[in-house]
């Protein structure tokens, strides 16, 4: 537990975050603030640490206590975006409690057994939204999560009698296709009457028609290039923004039709990676080729020079104008720019690029073989072999 001398210690910064997609009354009730260098904890600085405060800048102590302990004590949450997204679930969760006069350990103790929780009542309000501040099945369920999260950690820490909910218990149903079936024994899992039914829906993918006007529609080289690298590769956002300067090498004329291990390892002020986990990337030869003559010559060089001098961003292959680092939201305002101004005539983002090649080499596939039906498992095992099978020299040619 952490000492009440903690939180007199806690010094804030102005950069507060505002959830734009709802109601200007929120901003009145909680504000969801961040730590400076300041925010110590038994001497060690932890800055960026998501704050709830109150009207009157008061901690919400049991947020703070809950947040410190994912961001500090929980060694299983290594990434800070899960830790933004617990803070933002909390934060919404918090100021609906708020404005409702609620208490949100009310329902939790244990003659309290019978009235409805205020997490129900979050939830059915979250739904009956409309118009647009309407939330999707799936983004609601994420906030139940890390508010189910909260409270079980309250309810180890003694702060609560009891969860606000009754647990069910379903036995995992396994796919009747699998030929092994019978191996396998009863699987359980826990989970709560609050989650909403929820669909899978059909991924959003690019067709090679798109995918070859979005190319041509971007006439600025180092956003062509991010893009031609998504495309080919299947990279993430945060990783093509960080890709390092030193993966990029000259390849050989026998190489030139063939696609390129490059290694992503993630380590602090350099690579990107989601969750800290090393991968390798294929590139195709040819593209290869262009982000060398990119180091060259032209934008590329003007860029890096306008970084000499900037140790942190001389690692970086893409950098703005200003010679440094992009920030994660610039490919997504790039491609709605693209939408917005008529340049191409359909909505994309950089989630669909990353799926292209594997949808790619699907239809390829389909084409070809026979061995495959459409269900999920086979899609399944068709992905498996994919990524175990990148080398395929010709994928470059399919833009």
């Amino acid at each position: 537990m952490l000492p009440n001398s903690f939180f007199l210690s806690v010094k804030y910064t102005c950069n507060c975050y505002y959830n734009t997609l709802f109601s200007s009354w929120r901003k009145l009730h909680l504000l969801l603030i961040h730590s400076t260098e300041d925010f110590t904890i038994q001497g060690i600085s932890y800055p960026s640490i998501p704050i709830l405060v109150n009207r009157e800048m008061e901690v919400v102590e049991p947020v703070l206590r809950f947040i410190v302990y994912q961001a500090v004590h929980n060694g299983k949450v290594r990434s800070k975006k899960t830790i933004q997204s617990y803070a933002n679930s909390l934060y919404d969760f918090f100021s609906f409690v708020e404005a409702n006069n609620l208490k949100w350990n009310q329902s939790c103790k244990s003659d309290e057994s019978t009235e409805v929780t205020v997490v129900a009542l979050y939830r059915n309000w979250s739904v009956s939204l409309t118009g647009n501040a309407a939330l999707k099945a799936s983004t609601i369920n994420t906030r139940l999560a890390a508010i189910r999260v909260f409270y079980e950690h309250c309810l180890k820490r003694g702060i609560i009698d009891r969860l606000p909910w009754d647990g069910i218990r379903r036995i995992e149903q396994h796919d009747n296709q699998s030929a092994m079936r019978h191996t396998r024994g009863v699987k359980y899992t826990d989970s709560t009457d609050l989650r909403l039914k929820t669909f899978k829906q059909p991924p959003k993918i690019l067709t090679l028609l798109q995918a070859k006007q979005l190319i041509h529609s971007i006439d600025n080289s180092t956003f062509s290039l991010i893009v031609k690298l998504a495309l080919t590769t299947g990279m993430r956002r945060e990783e093509l923004i960080t890709f390092q300067l030193e993966s990029v090498f000259k390849p050989s004329s026998s190489q030139m039709n063939k696609r390129l291990p490059v290694d992503l390892i993630p380590k602090p002020g350099g690579q990107r990676t989601k969750g800290s986990r090393s991968r390798t990337i294929y590139i195709p030869a040819p593209l290869m080729m262009e982000l060398y003559d990119y180091t060259r010559f032209g934008e590329g060089v003007r860029r890096i020079k306008l970084a000499d001098g900037i140790e942190s961003q001389l690692s970086y292959l893409f950098l703005n104008f200003n010679g440094e680092l992009f920030s994660e939201r610039a490919l997504n305002t790039l491609l709605s720019k693209l939408y917005q101004t008529g340049r191409i005539d359909f909505s994309v983002t950089p989630h669909m690029l990353r799926h292209y090649p594997e949808f790619r080499i699907i239809l390829s596939c389909f084409k070809f073989s026979q061995y495959f039906s459409y269900t999920r498992r086979s899609l399944d095992n068709l992905l498996g072999i994919i990524r175990a099978y990148q080398g395929m020299p010709k994928a470059y040619h399919l833009l």
